[in-house]
């Protein structure tokens, strides 16, 4: 598991568990990338605007990963959103059920100071939802420290 400091968000996860950014079909406003810091641990990484058609890939692929055999925890990383709109909102709390039904951890990240994504969350309530953190380092030092799930 990276320590904190280790993981820039733009540096090259290179390895057998990361992947390359890519645009959805039928959107060019975001980009996603999945990366596995562990065997049992998935971040997606989200890069753009989260309303509308962007909204379906990134629920899609979330939704995917939350299902998955493989994955205990789902870190659903925002740090690099421009816009966090109502259908962004629905991710959440989509992911969050789908979460509790699959019996997955899902945790999410803000980025430090974005209130383009945390204003939006804070008026809604949807903050609650899931536990969030200011950067994936953090979220991944939780999720070490509880072995994975939650407690």
């Amino acid at each position: 598991m990276p320590r904190p400091g280790d993981t820039p968000r733009d540096q090259d996860r290179a390895g057998p568990f990361a992947s390359a950014w890519v645009e959805p079909v039928g959107t060019d406003t975001v980009r996603l990338r999945t990366w596995w810091p562990s065997s049992s641990v998935a971040v997606l990484s989200v890069e753009g605007e989260l309303d509308n058609l962007e909204a379906e890939a990134v629920g899609d692929e979330l939704q995917g990963l939350l299902r998955s055999s493989r994955a205990e925890v789902v870190v659903l990383d925002l740090t690099a959103v421009t816009f966090f709109g109502s259908r962004g909102l629905e991710v959440v709390v989509q992911g969050a059920r789908a979460a509790e039904a699959a019996g997955t951890v899902l945790r999410g990240v803000t980025g430090p100071a974005n209130r383009r994504v945390t204003r939006p969350l804070d008026i809604t309530g949807v903050d609650q939802a899931v536990p969030w953190f200011p950067t994936t380092d953090e979220a991944l030092v939780a999720t070490e420290r509880e072995g994975g799930r939650e407690h």
